[in-house]
């Protein structure tokens, strides 16, 4: 009776809300509180599917529990949902309303005195791909913004011609630790064995800081390179569709040195938090090094060093942040990160250009980039932190124009 139950952790406010729904007599109404989970994590699409398609959502009000002024014994990053709906209803009568997330007694008062947000089940069963509810803040404006930036596709768009890009994580830190042989793959000392590799976690890098000299473990790479290519080789063979490298060539899959550590690729944070400064933490990485699963990296189906700069340009921009920080609550699920809006110009576009010109050259601040940034045609090297910070302004308003975005939308995106 409770669909989708496996589906990450078996948490108990999943059975509760199918509870609900069946005790409900079909003209019948819930008002209850739950945790934002119900409405962004894969079990409980179903749930809101459901809701969306044979109920009516009156309401959809999110608080974050700064301070404990909710409730005392939450964690104060977290955000609660206070949900309203009936079962049944006319399908002409159905529209999903929203409001918050509020961080205080007094801006909700102020919130739910006004006009809430409201959506079609359509659109709502399309956010993120699987009814994810975003947050939207309380200026009107915001929920043009929102909208605006989801007119562009998906950052998994599958279309012959296009980049493709898909999140896939290297390392698992508890199931690669060891070969089933009780080889040893990673190795937990403070400084690296002689010509090991560092093992990334998601703390090892940062925006436009490919170092930051924090390391999960080293590995000897001739080990680990040879249980990468067994692990990518099996998954080839036996996941079929399901793999992440189901539509990469077989030659490509049978060769070691296609492994994506030996050349720079985006990595981004998993673990993160919407009320953090920044929640989409990502960065070109060097070479040479191996990522757990708190650091996916994108592998690339199609497409180039430039689509890569282009990605990354986008990615780690402020707009970007802004529209993720609607989904993301403590984690970039693949879920989300493939949801992104990312926005696909004529390669010919000047802007477009300028983005590739911008992150590429922030990217590459070293000879381990060269051949990369002579691929993508920029220099290598370190900036001047002027140089740079002014560089990064200008990538937020390049990608801003991307996005078709106004001064009065950057306002609204930078409060």
């Amino acid at each position: 009776p409770y669909p989708d139950m496996g589906k990450g952790d078996p948490d108990m406010y999943k059975a509760f809300c199918w509870r609900f729904w069946h005790l409900t007599h079909s003209d019948g109404s819930v008002g209850v509180v739950l945790p934002r989970a119900a409405f962004i994590g894969p079990g409980t699409e179903k749930f809101r599917i459901t809701l969306l398609e044979s109920g009516l959502i009156r309401d959809a009000t999110f608080l974050t529990n700064n301070g404990g002024w909710v409730f005392d014994h939450v964690h104060q990053q977290y955000t609660i949902a206070l949900l309203s709906f009936k079962r049944g209803g006319e399908a002409g009568d159905r529209v999903v309303s929203l409001r918050g997330p509020y961080a205080d007694a007094g801006s909700y008062e102020r919130g739910i005195a006004r006009e809430a947000a409201t959506f079609s089940p359509e659109e709502a069963k399309e956010w993120a791909g699987s009814a994810t509810f975003p947050l939207l803040p309380a200026d009107p404006a915001a929920v043009e913004v929102f909208e605006r930036m989801s007119e562009h596709p998906r950052l998994d768009l599958d279309e012959p011609g296009e980049w493709r890009a898909r999140p896939y994580r290297e390392l698992d830190a508890a199931n690669d630790k060891v070969k089933a042989d009780g080889t040893q793959l990673m190795h937990f000392t403070e400084d690296s064995p002689e010509g090991y590799w560092p093992v990334y976690r998601g703390a090892s890098f940062n925006l436009w800081t490919q170092d930051t000299g924090e390391y999960y473990a080293w590995a000897d790479p001739a080990v680990m390179t040879e249980h990468l290519q067994n692990k990518r080789e099996r998954s080839y063979q036996y996941a079929g569709s399901r793999s992440a490298f189901a539509e990469m060539d077989e030659a490509w899959v049978k060769d070691p040195e296609t492994l994506a550590c030996y050349r720079p690729r985006i990595a981004f944070r998993d673990v993160t938090n919407r009320t953090n400064s920044r929640t989409v933490i990502t960065c070109l990485i060097p070479p040479e090094r191996f990522l757990v699963h708190q650091a996916p990296y994108i592998l690339w189906p199609r497409g180039h060093d430039v689509n890569q700069a282009y990605l990354l340009g986008i990615l780690s921009s402020i707009p970007l942040d802004w529209y993720s920080r609607r989904f993301v609550e403590t984690h970039v699920t693949y879920g989300i990160f493939e949801s992104l809006a990312i926005p696909r110009p004529a390669t010919t576009d000047r802007i477009y250009m300028r983005v590739i010109k911008l992150a590429g050259r922030l990217a590459a601040v070293d000879d381990r980039f060269a051949g990369w940034a002579e691929s993508v045609g920029v220099d290598y090297g370190a900036l001047p932190e002027e140089q740079k910070q002014r560089m990064i302004y200008e990538l937020d308003a390049v990608v801003a124009h991307l996005y078709g975005l106004t001064r009065e939308h950057v306002e609204v995106i930078f409060e």
